[in-house]
């Protein structure tokens, strides 16, 4: 096996890994030979020699070994990668291939950076020296000539930096060195898994998919997960069998997906090292190795999606999205919907297309039950939890292995990101291959217990404002799709107010006012008033408009801040009440007339919550202006409110040929008091701005624009208000 022949791939004069090969020199010293001597050049010998190595014992011997040393050769190097993934010891190449996806991500990128800070900086000049010259590579006496394919510097030291500008399996496309060798690995364990034959063969699922899942973390990138997807394929055995081999009479081969055209490559070899009999496990550690792949195929469906929110500000954006869907009378023409960039921005399609191979990959694992559902829909975070029972060390030894399919949860988050999937798509079907929703999972899902006891398990670990804006566009979707008056799935109502307000209306209305994103606020807000407005009680919903209407009892209270936006969508509230019929219901029969039928008489009732009285004091003119600047638009919104109830009086007067009341004597006297404080407070606003100089730096430009711009439509909504009423204040 050591005699060369001029034939042979890579042929040059005293090839060592030609040479050097068994039985030449022990397996030990041909390894240290390859350390030295193996280049991106001389890679053709050693797959020359690997694929005829009819009796595997250079595989078998040092196969795992030489992971870490072919790796950094990628792309040139797959050949022989592939090779030690089909005929090394399974068990041994695989613990060589855990250990590479343990040390990647950030480790190598950082590494990588170090070694360019440290080549860049070996000629650094300081101040005081004169410029350094390079004078080229220097020659050692007595030391031979190096052949020319081998002027390659070697790999170990600058191979990660130099192959990053490699060309790469995709035409006109570039691949970072760590992505290629993701994928190498990801394809390798793809090979030696199904090798492995034992009667356990979760233990080492158990501890590979791990080490996948966190070097994905840190290279989350389409390619990436384009592997993964391909991994979990093979894994779980439902993608296509492949061909039979075909055998010729120095070898088994079958086409491989890592084959040019033309090629072939080697059929994989048994597991020397099986146990007898054995050929997919035990029945019960099957449904463990399901469980793992399913577990890990949800954690790559959530790292993406959240991943996704690098791109835009709200995630997947699937509310905006299915709102514009089901509304379309509501999107603004002229400017570009949300559903029209994610089909013309390509990496936004590209998205797409991965989350959708993703949500086709679960349901062929049979995500696509009840069961997979169930844990979220019912859990309660203020269920305690009961202790464990006590046991022994013989009772329950301890291993690092899931020993039953419940040892291994499905990830939370990931399993609401395929359950709006699952929604979305009902509507958005992506593809006509793409499968349509599973007919075991109704969606939309019930508001009530559902989707509240989904929310309580998110706010049950931090304000649901604070988790990402890919988790509240989830969250956000289902519960528009349950509220939308096409499928109103909203269930029965908590039978008490404050278990209503701590399951899901105190989260809600606090994320529509102290999100940062316009967008959630907004989605938020019409969920709170669309459940508000549901809600079949009139004393509950007048009650939740009371308590949202009151200011804060102190202003340094960290609620304090909340309370003015609030308090503007109460009004909004407030408005819809008076403007469409209320819903009927018989559950709650302690209330005959509903309080919103006469707007008189709840103005009244609510005029000291809607009309505070501003301080008038001129000893304390500079501290009423700017608390009156600093809540103008609550001032702006109770004026419109006014306006609001004027008009529809004056209208259902002249619809029905009543004779309008002089002078609007419908307002109590409390709102017009306050109508004309706030012109007056408005007029005060003007007289600052003229004496203030150009140098005047108390506010920034910005925020003196934006005041301005509120008292300019303040004083617009109280000139309306003059108009109806037909007085000036």
């Amino acid at each position: 096996m050591a005699s060369q022949s001029s034939d042979e791939p890579g042929a040059e004069p005293d090839n060592p890994i030609l040479t050097a090969l068994p039985p030449e020199s022990d397996y030990i010293t041909y390894l240290t030979i390859l350390e030295y001597q193996l280049t991106p050049a001389r890679l053709p010998s050693l797959q020359y020699v690997l694929e005829n190595d009819s009796e595997n014992s250079l595989t078998e011997n040092i196969g795992w070994d030489l992971v870490h040393l072919l790796l950094p050769m990628l792309p040139q190097s797959q050949g022989c990668l592939d090779l030690v993934a089909r005929k090394g010891n399974p068990r041994e190449v695989i613990i060589r291939v855990t250990e590479a996806l343990e040390g990647m991500g950030n480790e190598t990128a950082n590494a990588a950076e170090e070694q360019y800070d440290e080549e860049s900086e070996a000629l650094r000049t300081f101040e005081g020296e004169a410029e350094r010259i390079h004078l080229g590579e220097m020659k050692l006496e007595g030391m031979p000539e190096s052949d020319a394919s081998l002027q390659e510097p070697p790999p170990q030291r600058s191979e990660d930096s130099k192959l990053e500008n490699e060309p790469l399996h995709a035409a006109d496309s570039r691949v970072p060195v760590a992505t290629l060798q993701f994928e190498s690995l990801a394809h390798m364990l793809s090979i030696l898994h199904p090798r492995i034959k034992t009667k356990n063969p979760s233990r080492f699922l158990a501890t590979s998919l791990p080490a996948v899942l966190r070097a994905y973390r840190d290279l989350i990138n389409p390619s990436t997960t384009l592997a993964i997807v391909e991994l979990l394929t093979k894994l779980s055995g439902t993608s296509r069998p492949a061909l039979p081999p075909r055998i010729s009479t120095t070898d088994a081969s079958v086409p491989g997906s890592q084959a040019k055209a033309g090629e072939t490559v080697t059929a994989p070899l048994p597991d020397p090292e099986g146990e007898e009999g054995v050929q997919d496990g035990e029945a019960s550690d099957a449904a463990i190795v399901k469980k793992l792949i399913q577990a890990v195929a949800l954690e790559v469906l959530e790292d993406f999606v959240l991943e996704a929110g690098s791109l835009t500000e709200n995630g997947m954006e699937w509310c905006s999205r299915l709102r514009e869907h089901l509304e379309p009378e509501k999107t603004v023409l002229g400017r570009k919907s949300v559903t029209e960039r994610w089909r013309e921005e390509q990496a936004l399609k590209d998205k797409d297309v991965i989350v959708e191979k993703l949500v086709r990959l679960c349901n062929a694992l049979s995500l696509n039950h009840p069961s997979t559902f169930n844990p979220i829909l019912t859990r309660r975070s203020t269920q305690p939890t009961s202790p464990p029972p006590e046991s022994t060390e013989e009772d329950q030894p301890a291993t690092d292995y899931p020993t039953s399919p419940s040892a291994i949860p499905f990830p939370l988050t990931g399993t609401l990101f395929y359950l709006t999937a699952l929604t979305f798509y009902s509507h958005f079907p992506p593809s006509s291959s793409s499968p349509p929703p599973p007919p075991s999972i109704s969606t939309p899902l019930p508001i009530f217990p559902s989707l509240s006891h989904l929310l309580n398990s998110f706010t049950s670990t931090s304000p649901l404002p604070a988790h990402p804006p890919s988790t509240l566009d989830a969250l956000l979707t289902l519960l528009s799709t349950s509220l939308h008056p096409s499928s109103s799935t909203i269930g029965p109502y908590p039978s008490t107010l404050p278990t209503f307000q701590q399951t899901i209306w105190h989260p809600l209305t606090h994320l529509s006012a102290s999100h940062p994103s316009p967008t959630v606020r907004y989605h938020a807000n019409l969920i709170t008033s669309g459940l508000l407005h549901a809600h079949p009680s009139p004393t509950t919903r007048l009650e939740i408009i009371k308590d949202t209407l009151k200011p804060a009892e102190n202003d340094d209270d960290e609620g304090a801040l909340l309370k003015d936006p609030l308090r503007i969508v109460a009004i909004s509230w407030l408005k819809t009440e008076l403007s469409q019929p209320s819903p009927s219901s018989s559950s709650f029969p302690d209330m005959p007339n509903n309080p919103f039928s006469d707007p008189t008489t709840l103005i009244e009732d609510l005029s000291p919550l809607l009309f505070p009285v501003l301080d008038g004091n001129a000893s304390q003119e500079t501290a009423s202006l700017e608390e009156f600047t600093s809540s103008l638009p609550f001032y702006t919104a109770v004026v419109n409110f006014v306006y609001f109830v004027l008009l529809r009086r004056s209208n259902k007067e002249k619809n029905h040929g009543e004779e309008e009341e002089e002078g609007g004597m419908m307002l109590p006297q409390m709102a017009k008091e306050m109508i004309r404080s706030v012109k007056r407070m408005c007029s005060r606003v003007w007289k600052r701005e003229e004496g203030r100089g150009e140098g005047d730096e108390e506010k920034g430009d910005g925020e003196r624009e934006r005041e301005v711009m509120e008292v300019n439509v303040c004083e617009l909504a109280v000139r309306s208000v003059e108009d109806v009423m037909g007085v000036e204040f």
